[in-house]
């Protein structure tokens, strides 16, 4: 059985008892009780849901194609072989990458906050998954 930890005596005590306790409450006061309950319960489904929206947020990679081809500019770029064009398209794929991976930073920090851990943290558990530009 679940133990919880009463307010009154700071120790803790079965489920059963806190629901005999609970079983003596008047009926507006066990309404109350319920109302108190069902808003938990909301708000941690709610937490635990936008929790993993994050996690698939954090998650969601910048596309293969979009690091090659930005791979494949930067090198024409460093031998002097890039048309204005594709200086152009270098500057665009750029500044996607570097609004993503800041994306992903913001995700991970309000993530981190969240679980009450420091992002350094947070990198060791997403580890391998998390790639950045």
């Amino acid at each position: 059985m679940a133990n919880v930890e009463t307010v009154l005596t700071h120790g803790q005590t079965g489920f059963e008892d806190l629901l005999d306790r609970v079983k003596q409450f008047d009926k507006p006061a066990l309404l109350q009780f319920a109302d108190i309950v069902n808003g938990l319960v909301y708000r941690k489904n709610h937490a635990d849901t936008y929790q993993l929206q994050l996690e698939r947020k954090i998650k969601t990679n910048i596309p293969a194609t979009i690091k090659r081809r930005q791979k494949e500019l930067y090198a024409k770029m460093q031998n002097n072989e890039i048309n204005p064009s594709e200086k152009d398209e270098l500057i665009l794929l750029n500044g996607m990458i570097e609004d993503k991976t800041a994306e992903k930073i913001r995700f991970m920090g309000e993530l981190a906050q969240l679980r009450h851990i420091n992002i350094e943290k947070l990198s060791h558990q997403f580890n391998s998954e998390t790639n950045y530009a």
